[in-house]
């Protein structure tokens, strides 16, 4: 499958301090692509410039084929994008906001405004004055206005900011199936891991201007081994089995012991713990690891 969105040693540079360092990254069609990263990790830097609105100090970016610094026009216009807050005429209607905008977009008829509301779940809201939306349904008025040609690829820096839990759940089921159903390519940024943890197909973690990790979510999150608790007595000499059998160090939390193994292994650490006097009250698989755990993991504890 050919990639729709190709990033290339994408690189920015403010004076003498590089911000962002050589970032490759390729997003296919039908996909929602997360982009995690500490505060300050250069997340929206990366974003804007995908979109044109900052100017990379290197790299390249092309989207459809297009390089977006050589060929913009054709290479942006068939993006829509809602970075940082999406910017409205408070004055105006949501509907004449999108009226707006749906006249300056050659092809797109008006029928189309009340396609995009009804999509996002503004259409109650159409008629009245944006200046007296919430930041929620912003949010759901820039969504419209960055589906109004159409666009096969999709760029959103935290578009659920500002949603109740309802319209949070909302939003990610009709962007999961813009990519799935429509074939849309969609690049997301929110410091709602568990949100992405649901909505994404795959993830890139940015920490200091680098990629540090690029995996589809399921692997990211599913430990590289398997891991056991084990409730055993005496709790010392199941550790020294352990220990001996597995050259590992078991994690001791209260009465219980967590244990990185295969399954394969399992059967035969139980017999060599009873063989060697422990009695095992209890072994079950640990509870699987979240995005959040596993984020929090490989950028060493920072914070989204």
């Amino acid at each position: 499958m050919e990639n729709r969105i190709v990033i290339e040693q994408l690189s920015k540079s403010i004076g003498k301090t590089k911000i962002i360092k050589g970032i490759d990254l390729a997003i296919r069609p039908g996909e929602v692509y997360g982009l995690l990263g500490p505060n300050g990790a250069g997340k929206t830097t990366t974003i804007r410039m995908i979109v044109g609105l900052m100017k990379p100090t290197s790299g390249r970016v092309l989207i459809n084929g297009y390089d977006l610094n050589q060929d913009f026009e054709k290479a942006i216009s068939r993006v829509g994008a809602v970075v940082e807050n999406p910017e409205m005429y408070d004055y105006l209607s949501g509907y004449d906001n999108l009226l707006h905008y749906q006249r300056m977009m050659p092809g797109v008829k008006k029928s189309r405004i009340h396609e995009v509301a009804e999509l996002v779940g503004m259409t109650a809201r159409l008629k009245e004055k944006t200046g007296t939306y919430s930041l929620g349904m912003r949010q759901r008025l820039g969504l419209a206005q960055a589906l109004l040609h159409e666009p096969d690829v999709l760029i959103l820096d935290e578009p659920t900011n500002g949603l109740d839990p309802a319209g949070i759940k909302e939003i990610r089921s009709y962007l999961r199936s813009l990519a799935h159903e429509e074939g849309i390519s969609i690049i997301v940024s929110s410091h709602l891991l568990s949100e992405m943890e649901k909505m994404c197909d795959r993830i890139a973690v940015i920490k200091q201007g680098e990629i540090i990790a690029i995996s589809d979510v399921k692997s990211f999150i599913q430990q590289k081994e398997d891991r056991i608790i084990l409730r055993a007595k005496p709790i010392q000499d199941a550790r020294k089995v352990i220990r001996a059998y597995l050259n590992i160090e078991a994690e001791k939390d209260g009465d219980e012991l967590g244990v990185n193994c295969s399954e394969e292994q399992i059967p035969d650490l139980l017999k060599e713990l009873i063989r060697a006097g422990v009695q095992i009250y209890e072994v079950r698989h640990a509870a699987p690891v979240t995005l959040e755990e596993q984020f929090l993991q490989v950028t060493g504890g920072e914070s989204v």
